[in-house]
């Protein structure tokens, strides 16, 4: 990177909102994202905490805390410049565009001074121009494997929505529906296939309470206000067996989960920033948008209309067996 100022950097502000893990790398990334856009350097601020860890997490009420070391091992970006002690730092909750290029302006006025901008969430400008993430792409820590069998993989957010915010849940026929399409037409070319269902679920019935890990710190507006009783049968994870040639992959590592997510050759995404992460890293393959607060990628898929998507499909599945057989 050659930037045309050295004197200011973007950084993410990790303490701002310390959730979920695919929401915060999503938000690291995009920070990243946004210093290439405005060609200005870039400092990594890895993960401090990782508030909510699953369904699991949930169900032992407690942290793994060997996992932030492993998400920052695995998910570290490479500094462009360091930062001076004496240098000038600014946090936006929320980045804004007007608030950013009023600091680019600062250092380019004060040239002996370094100015560090820390935000901690992008998407106010990203989501406005979903084109920025594409500086972030090339960065997926996950090498593509090759296979002779074309992998589906669907990624069902579960987990804690069960509890509250159920709107941002997907109905199991939709992901079952979606899988058939996709099968139906790898059949037609003669295509082996295997389907991975990547999921969480409780191993037993529990209670969770207001004060349970992964709860009791969010936000008011994502609080639980009473006890919810979550139990293995609201997962109906059996509805899937219909799939032909399916694996079940359940309640398994979530950095090898998001990266078989992001290595497959077709990821049916949920309305879930761990699938948007793991769609942004995926390049070799395709993946399905499911509509989502966070706008698509220009090359993504959309279910709808349905003929239109059924002709990319069919256009992808020529492509992938002419590389295959190459």
């Amino acid at each position: 990177m050659n930037p045309r100022l050295k004197n200011i950097a973007l950084t993410y502000a990790p303490e701002l909102l310390m959730d979920g893990s695919g929401s915060q790398l999503h938000r690291i990334y995009g920070v990243y994202a946004l210093s290439r856009a405005y060609n200005i350097p870039y400092v990594h601020s890895p993960l401090e905490e990782i508030g909510y860890q699953g369904v699991r997490a949930l169900e032992e009420n407690e942290n793994n805390l060997e996992l932030v070391a492993r998400y920052n091992k695995v998910f570290h970006i490479n500094s462009d410049v360091d930062v001076p002690s004496d240098a000038i730092i600014t946090t936006q909750f929320y980045a804004e565009e007007k608030l950013l290029l009023e600091q680019i302006k600062k250092a380019e006025q004060n040239p002996s001074d370094f100015f560090l901008v820390r935000i901690g969430f992008p998407m106010t400008i990203t989501d406005a121009k979903p084109v920025v993430f594409e500086h972030a792409r090339t960065l997926s820590p996950f090498p593509k494997k090759i296979s002779s069998a074309f992998r589906v993989a669907i990624h069902v957010r579960w987990g804690d929505l069960l509890i509250d915010h159920q709107e941002r849940l997907l109905p199991n026929d939709y992901y079952i529906a979606t899988a058939t399409k996709v099968i139906q037409m790898l059949e037609k070319w003669e295509i082996p296939f295997v389907c991975e269902l990547h999921t969480e679920m409780p191993s037993a019935s529990f209670m969770v309470t207001p004060q349970h890990h992964g709860v009791k710190n969010r936000i008011e507006e994502y609080r639980l206000k009473e006890s919810v009783m979550l139990t293995p049968e609201q997962y109906r994870v059996s509805d899937f067996e219909v799939i032909p040639n399916l694996h079940k992959r359940i309640n398994e590592d979530p950095i090898e989960t998001l990266e078989a997510l992001a290595t497959a050759d077709f990821l049916i995404m949920s309305k879930s920033s761990f699938s948007y992460l793991a769609a942004l890293f995926n390049q070799d393959g395709k993946s399905l948008y499911a509509p989502f607060w966070h706008p698509p990628m220009s090359d993504w898929l959309r279910p709808f209309p349905r003929v239109f998507f059924e002709e990319q499909l069919e256009e992808y599945c020529e492509q992938w067996l002419g590389h295959v057989i190459t």
